[in-house]
């Protein structure tokens, strides 16, 4: 029959990331606590969240959706949601009615919601469960006893993350303090063990010295016996 002919041939296959997860909000808390001498620009909380796509598909913005009362603004890129305007001329704001809503804490007169969201960069694009938080103000006093900036557990009312910060900043004093302490033990315990081993070596010279003179002294007695 007819000669049969082969030939190789090398080809690359790239594999195209699909978008097909949808960003997820973590990290959050339900509530946030500000004081209502918070200037304009203050930190309000961080969103972060996580995508597992690839490249843009994985890149994700943020955005505030829902009733934030021209009071807060977002990073789109950095998540990060701060005040646009002061609180302290405000005056006290009727809530409204929110099956959602946690327990409003006490001495808080304000209290706002914030819609948010988080969307990928693909196309189409893809976006996170829109998630409400609330970001409850409080007055100056009652704020330093126990309010926080970046966020505290609105159903409990106790210290917030101040209060560990604190406690953290207390913690690592305490055990820079212990290592420092260890620190000047092994230092001390390394000039003893040096200080003797100078000794012994001094010592021995000093014996070694000794031990030669004496050898002289008595090869020179021999040789004057005999002569």
């Amino acid at each position: 029959g007819p000669r049969q002919h082969k030939g190789v041939a090398h080809a690359s296959v790239t594999l195209l990331d699909v978008n097909d997860n949808a960003p997820q909000l973590v990290g959050t808390r339900r509530t946030y606590n500000l004081s209502d001498s918070s200037p304009a620009g203050t930190e309000v909380l961080r969103l972060a969240s996580v995508d597992r796509d690839a490249g843009e598909n994985g890149s994700v913005t943020y955005r505030l959706v829902g009733p934030d009362y021209g009071h807060f603004s977002v990073d789109s890129t950095h998540g990060i949601v701060t005040l646009t305007n002061g609180l302290l001329k405000l005056p006290p704001q009727p809530l409204q009615t929110d099956l959602n809503q946690p327990h409003q804490p006490p001495g808080s007169d304000r209290f706002f919601r914030l819609v948010v969201r988080a969307t990928d960069r693909g196309r189409p694009s893809m976006s996170s469960p829109e998630e409400s938080l609330f970001v409850s103000v409080l007055s100056g006093k009652l704020f330093n006893q126990g309010g926080d900036r970046t966020g505290s557990d609105g159903d409990s009312g106790r210290a917030g993350s101040s209060d560990r910060s604190r406690k953290t900043a207390g913690d690592a004093d305490k055990h820079f303090f212990i290592l420092l302490c260890l620190a000047a033990v092994v230092f001390v315990i390394f000039l003893l063990l040096l200080a003797v081993l100078i000794y012994v070596h001094r010592k021995g010279g000093s014996g070694s010295a000794t031990r030669e003179s004496h050898g002289v002294w008595y090869d020179k007695a021999n040789a004057d016996a005999v002569s």
